[in-house]
């Protein structure tokens, strides 16, 4: 009762706060004019940001690259300038000569780790001076590797895998350091509605055009973002639009040769000429076959229907104030199985399902002064999501289903520098879901609600120039969990020189009781439903995760090269296990979800990267360890101490040239070292645990732009091949006795692609 007595009062000093944002303004007598460019091309650089330091007086460029400043004093002032992906400067003016020619020129940001992150820390800094290790998956990742989904391009970072876990309806989970999907926390800008349920196969549902970039940051994360960051967060930011544009793509893949899959996808932007105001949308509509790789009859990779719109838009009220709308809905239809011709309880094993996504967010922040941190931000969003299905064999009419899923989460956030050397951040935010699910035939009914309110405290201490301190603490209080859940972290940055850094951290985080949407997963071999009961002594999941790092970096105006080392350490107690509980009235199989031993995953990771303006090269490798305390019955009779599907070694590389101003190369791929599976009998006699081979996945592209001139659209043709040595599993169970979940290695045989990209 306490914290949502706390959650009104921070939300009604938040909504004053904004008031006065909005109606605040210093004014004084005079104004000055001048333009912002590319300090290496002297192009204008719309949207870039210009203020007075010490004031709350600035502007936002407009599309000629031209700001004013307008009533301020005469004297000298210190202009400050800055804009994603350049460097910000300062300028001392001295206001007594000429007021309508000041030049302000910014230098491009290095290609690496000088990059602008917000998620490690909820406010904007520098990549490489933010005590924890940000990793950023942006837009020359996901064309260079063909990424047409976030499943598709987050898989191109250290301690990252993506796995499909089922032949009947492509289930795809992302898994961290080793850690299971359900331990990872997925954002949108930065809010919690990701759902459980989304989870499943939202990863494939979200396409690269709605994406600015991913934030990827591994180890706890509930100090900032509470339950279930453990294994580590990913924010995916969606397109702003900066400028005034749009494009049109169409591709088409050809899975083995044969199968297609054909894409679609339009982007359009608009940008007034005084920047207040932008809105940018995209939409993308994807057609995919169903793709039989041993020609049983039974699906490998699963249909697809697809169609997505969004858009962001923003309205600036000030140059230090910025009003954020963002709206999408997804739409899909997939299925596996066999007999796609008809209707799904007349296949002998089918898993479909109608996914209606609508989402969205409304959010206001303002910058309270120029000179130190002082802003805030208040944010609403909400998303919802409905879901027809059939799990089922055997023809059987009664595996016909209903989910939905609705969640709404409200936040808000208070930065201040208290001093010269310390930035206090302070916030709030209370998340409700409710998944309804339920078969009618089956007698399986579930009506779960989930209310988390929850508050945290960070302090961003640099008591010395090469020593920057992180410590924060967040309080939870689940309505599942009778006490409140305390998540504190501690992170360490040490700059030894301007090259090389230190990273020391810890954390703690926990993952509270929840049916998770997997566990209602109906198996599709045997037609039996399952149902996931809670033990009466069931606890939290609780994890301790530590780190260490050293970072090394080296860059001048025409290249840039560095590496990171890490090691990393996670303990999970009491975490969550499922055993045999027979059977209900109904006739129901019934699973137990109660308290195991716990689970350690410790390893180290080696990130190399290098890049000129013509070339860039990345490459990650993770070594790591990943067990139970003590063995785990993960069949009859049979138990493993080791996490299942889990390598011990895995890594992945991405590297492009610009062969000529018109062409380029890129390289891209993937490796993943053997791990033992379950195979569970149907196709084989008897249950047994497997030894996956290693596979290496190698993506090749050629990207011809074309500038056609004057009025004339510029044109992009990506020809490529993905899985260039047909790396793919040849073991598949065959027929309708198969075990769907024997699926490992790359998610997809040999394909080749072609797109066109028309660009205005």
């Amino acid at each position: 009762m306490h914290f949502v007595q706390f959650g009104y009062r921070f939300f009604a000093g938040a909504a004053a706060l904004i008031l006065l944002g909005m109606s605040a303004s210093t004014y004084a007598a005079d104004q000055i004019g001048g333009v912002v460019v590319d300090a290496r091309t002297e192009d204008p650089l719309p949207g870039a940001n210009v203020v007075i330091v010490g004031t709350r007086i600035g502007a936002v460029v407009d599309s000629e690259g031209r700001f004013t400043l307008k009533k301020i004093c005469s004297g000298s002032i210190t202009i400050r300038a800055s804009m994603v992906g350049y460097l910000s400067t300062t300028s001392e003016l001295d206001l007594d000569g000429d007021r309508e020619k000041v030049v302000i020129r910014l230098d491009p940001a290095d290609l690496r780790g000088r990059e602008m992150v917000v998620t490690a820390t909820r406010t904007e800094k520098h990549r490489r001076d933010v005590p924890v290790i940000v990793n950023i998956v942006d837009e020359k990742i996901f064309e260079d590797t063909q990424s047409e989904t976030l499943a598709d391009g987050v898989v191109f970072q250290p301690g990252l895998r993506v796995e499909n876990n089922c032949q009947n309806c492509g289930f795809t989970q992302l898994r961290i350091n080793g850690l299971e999907g359900g331990y990872s926390q997925i954002l949108i800008d930065g809010r919690p509605i990701f759902s459980a349920l989304d989870g499943v196969y939202g990863l494939e549902q979200i396409p690269t055009s709605m994406v600015e970039q991913i934030e990827v940051v591994r180890g706890g994360g509930s100090a900032l973002y509470g339950g279930n960051a453990i294994a580590g967060t990913v924010n995916v930011i969606t397109r702003e639009a900066v400028n005034t544009g749009f494009d049109i793509t169409a591709s088409n893949a050809f899975v083995n040769g044969g199968t297609d899959d054909q894409k679609v996808s339009v982007s359009t932007s608009y940008v007034s000429d005084d920047q207040k105001a932008g809105i940018s949308l995209f939409g993308l509509a994807r057609f995919r076959s169903p793709y039989d790789h041993d020609g049983d009859g039974f699906s490998e990779i699963v249909k697809v229907r697809n169609g997505s719109f969004g858009m962001r838009s923003h309205l600036r009220p000030d140059p230090l104030s910025k009003l954020t709308f963002e709206f999408h809905t997804l739409n899909e239809d997939r299925r596996g199985g066999n007999r796609f011709e008809f209707e799904p309880h007349e296949a002998d094993i089918a898993e479909w399902l109608e996914h209606k996504v609508v989402g969205g967010s409304l959010a206001y922040e303002s910058v309270l002064s120029t000179e130190e941190l002082h802003e805030f931000e208040f944010y609403v969003s909400a998303k919802r999501t409905a879901r027809d299905s059939y799990y089922g064999a055997g023809r059987d009419p009664n595996a016909y289903g209903e989910s939905l899923d609705r969640t709404v989460a409200v936040g808000g956030r208070y930065s201040k520098s208290l001093a010269a050397t310390n930035d206090l951040t302070v916030g709030m935010d209370i998340k409700f879901s409710r998944l309804e699910d339920e078969i009618v035939g089956y007698q399986r009914f579930t009506d779960q609600s989930i209310t988390t309110v929850g508050a945290y405290a960070q302090s961003d201490w640099k008591p010395a120039d090469r020593v920057n301190f992180l410590l924060g603490a967040r309080v939870d209080k689940h309505s599942l969990v009778e006490d409140p859940i305390l998540s504190p972290r501690a992170n360490l940055l040490l700059s030894l020189s301007e090259q090389s850094q230190i990273r020391l951290s810890g954390s703690s985080g926990y993952r509270a009781p929840q049916t998770f949407d997997e566990d209602l997963h109906i198996e599709s071999v045997s037609g039996e439903a399952l149902l996931i009961e809670f033990d009466p002594n069931l606890d939290t999941e609780r994890s301790w995760s530590g780190s260490g790092s050293f970072d090394y970096s080296f860059s001048n105006p025409d290249y840039y090269w560095g590496f990171t080392l890490e090691g990393f350490y996670t303990r999970v107690t009491d975490a969550f296990v499922l055993e045999d509980n027979g059977q209900d009235a109904a006739g129901n199989f019934l699973l137990l979800k109660k308290n195991g031993d716990g689970t350690v995953v410790a390893g180290a990771t080696l990130d190399l990267r290098a890049s000129t303006w013509k070339t860039s090269f990345q490459a990650g490798l993770t070594l790591q360890s990943s067990r139970y305390d003590s063995p785990v019955e993960w069949a009859d009779g049979l138990f493993s101490d080791r996490i299942l599907r889990t390598p011990g070694f895995y890594g992945y590389y991405t590297a492009s040239w610009k062969l000529t101003p018109v062409a380029s190369v890129a390289l891209s791929g993937t490796y993943t070292g053997p791990m033992d599976l379950p195979h569970y009998a149907g196709f084989i006699a008897e249950d047994r645990l497997e030894r996956s081979d290693a596979f290496c996945e190698a993506n090749a592209t050629l990207d011809l732009d074309l500038e056609l001139g004057g009025q004339l659209p510029e044109l992009e043709l990506k020809v490529g091949i993905k899985n260039l040595f047909n790396s793919y599993q040849n073991d598949f169970d065959r027929g309708i006795d198969r075990d769907a979940g024997y699926i490992y290695g790359p998610r997809q045989p040999r394909t080749i692609a072609a797109s066109l990209k028309v660009v205005y």
